[in-house]
């Protein structure tokens, strides 16, 4: 009988460790990589492929089901849009609010309990050997399909002080062997010294359990936590194609605690087995420019680069350009990244303290700390290109058959012009195709829609003009999203 296997993409995240292109309303598995060669070039689209029949089957006799991901409400249309074209149809569960993972996983196991397949839990934000955690993985399944709970332990590369470690005696990467403790994040010193013993291994957060196991283990460990997640659960919505949710009043009922504390810490006492397999392949977490520039590959100076980035003496460097030429001059351990609205200048050794510096931007309320210049809907998504006083110029994209909804702005008049694509677009009782390089002008107050009728993406630039240009100016009289 074949093993039944469901990769669980776990999609939290707050985006401030790799700001700016990372923010709150665009973390940092969905960061699209300027220029980049790979087809899937977000950490997200990553974790989505990294579970394969084609990969796996290698090694063991398994069925992989389509993939489960979990991620934040308002991070639906990101989602969709960056699995757009492609041959990928996962079910969503999206979170109305935050409750941190042990949730999440209870959420992933409550949906699949029927069939009871063997749930391997991806962070979303990590960059990983794919073939050989797919061979760990297939070491793993024996030990889990009788019912234990096995992790994925990162066989350490130097005294890491920003991770959590598991210590085993025997760290097998053929074969799970017992956790004897779980470390929290030592100092270097500390550090130094699990290096040296060699039993001690990188927390990863990647799991792999069955769904069944997993709600008995909550059961004993955290029973308060199960019985919200069920009452919860049970008023569970659908709300497009495998997509579902809970309403947040619900939802926020559940007691908020991680899977390592809730659970994992607590096993030994309650009699649930949990082993870890050692895993030696790439793996970073990249939790600050610094990771992502160890990473990336090099050119013979040390230096890595993606965007229109021009440099000449540098050394040991990260650039990435988003919009616009970098130039670089004989610069040592800097990072430089650059969007439209904002550009960081950091020593890579010191890129940790972002997060300070984006709490510091919350602080001064600066809607660059949280604010992405690009935004998803669930037709398309647009591009920022320019503000100042009076006026905003935006570049939008609408997805083949998706219309915008009907609408109209109390405070500001706005001007389209098609850039390619085929419009379909209503002011007031007026319609009318507009084709490449046609435009029209909406005054403020009037009823308009734009629509999509062609088979290809439709590109418009829109130029807003008027005393107030926020997002919340909208009155949506019909729209096809349920928005309101």
């Amino acid at each position: 009988m074949k093993t039944l296997i469901k990769p669980v993409i776990l999609c939290g995240g707050s985006g401030t460790r790799l700001w700016p292109l990372s923010r709150t309303d665009m973390p940092k598995q969905f960061i699209e990589f300027p220029n980049s060669k790979s087809e899937h070039n977000s950490l997200f689209r990553y974790a989505v492929n990294r579970i394969t029949a084609a990969e796996l089957g290698r090694y063991v006799d398994t069925v992989v089901l389509p993939p489960l991901i979990v991620a934040a409400k308002e991070h639906q249309f990101i989602i969709r849009g960056q699995l757009k074209n492609t041959d990928i149809a996962p079910d969503v569960f999206l979170e109305p609010c935050a409750r941190n993972t042990a949730a999440s996983l209870t959420m992933a196991a409550l949906l699949n309990e029927a069939e009871d397949p063997v749930l391997v839990v991806l962070p979303s934000d990590q960059a990983i050997d794919g073939p050989k955690l797919n061979e760990a993985l297939a070491h793993a399944l024996p030990d889990c399909v009788e019912g234990a709970i096995v992790l994925l332990g990162v066989k350490p590369k130097y005294p890491e002080t920003g991770f959590g470690y598991i210590k085993t005696a025997a760290p097998s990467e053929t074969a799970p062997s017992p956790v004897e403790a779980f470390v929290e994040k030592p100092n270097k010193e500390t550090a130094e010294k699990y290096l040296a013993d060699g039993s001690y291994l990188w927390n990863s957060g990647l799991f792999i359990l069955k769904a069944s196991t997993w709600l008995k283990a909550l059961q004993a460990c955290r029973p308060d936590i199960d019985v919200a997640c069920r009452t919860a659960f049970a008023e569970r919505t659908l709300l497009k194609g495998a997509e579902s949710t809970i309403a947040q009043d619900f939802f926020e009922k559940i007691p908020s605690d991680s899977i390592d504390y809730a659970v994992m810490e607590k096993c030994a006492e309650k009699g649930v087995a949990v082993k870890v397999i050692a895993f030696s392949g790439m793996w970073t977490d990249l939790g600050s420019w610094k990771s992502v520039y160890d990473a990336s590959p090099h050119d013979k100076e040390g230096n890595f680069a993606l965007g229109e980035v021009v440099q000449d003496g540098c050394s040991q460097s990260l650039m990435v350009s988003t919009s616009r030429l970098i130039v670089g001059n004989g610069v040592k351990d800097v990072a430089v990244l650059e969007m439209p609205d904002a550009v960081l200048v950091t020593a890579l050794s010191d890129s940790q303290n972002i997060k300070h510096l984006v709490e510091e931007l919350r602080a001064r309320k600066l809607p660059e700390a949280v604010h992405h210049c690009k935004g998803y809907r669930p037709w398309g998504y647009y591009d920022s290109i320019d503000e100042a006083p009076g006026f905003k110029v935006k570049r939008i994209v609408v997805y083949p058959g998706s219309s915008l909804s009907l609408q109209r702005h109390k405070h500001r008049a706005e001007h389209w012009t098609v850039v390619s694509g085929v419009a379909r677009v209503r002011v007031g009782d007026e319609e009318r195709q507009m084709l490449v390089d046609q435009s029209v002008y909406i005054p403020k107050g009037a009823v308009h829609r734009l629509t999509n009728e062609g088979v290809s993406d439709l590109t418009l630039i829109e130029v807003q003009t008027g005393a107030y240009l926020g997002e919340d100016d909208i009155e949506r009289l019909e729209d096809v999203y349920g928005r309101r």
